[in-house]
């Protein structure tokens, strides 16, 4: 597996759990360190299920088990910020959505320049 792709992967994963960091300072400033220790817990449990199933693919499989575990709690960590702060998950999203979207954007564009000068036999960007 090429460092680059491992470390986009990894990247993107980064982008996703920090919505999951912000859950456990929200738990500490509201008092709920049982909570708290029961989303670690799930997480940590969660992950370990990954590596193991993902190890004997590879590391790029391991990086990519990691990211789809950060998008399938997302909504998760989502729907439990939203409920501890007494608001939407529409009103925590929405500042994020404009970065996301722009960074998606560059990333195919980035990704799109990559093939086309493949295609002409020039050297790849990553």
């Amino acid at each position: 597996a090429q460092v680059s792709t491992i470390l986009a992967i990894v990247a993107l994963w980064a982008l996703v759990i920090s919505l999951g960091e912000m859950n456990q300072a929200v738990m500490k400033s509201k008092g709920k360190a049982r909570l708290q220790f029961f989303w670690t817990l799930l997480t940590l449990g969660a992950s370990l299920a990954v590596l193991f199933v993902a190890l004997p693919y590879g590391i790029e499989a391991v990086a990519i088990g990691r990211l789809l575990l950060a998008a399938v709690m997302m909504p998760l960590y989502c729907w439990q910020l939203a409920r501890l702060l007494g608001t939407t998950n529409r009103s925590l999203l929405l500042p994020v959505l404009r970065p996301i979207l722009a960074a998606a954007l560059m990333a195919a564009a980035v990704h799109a320049l990559d093939r086309l000068l493949a295609g002409q036999g020039l050297p790849l960007l990553a």
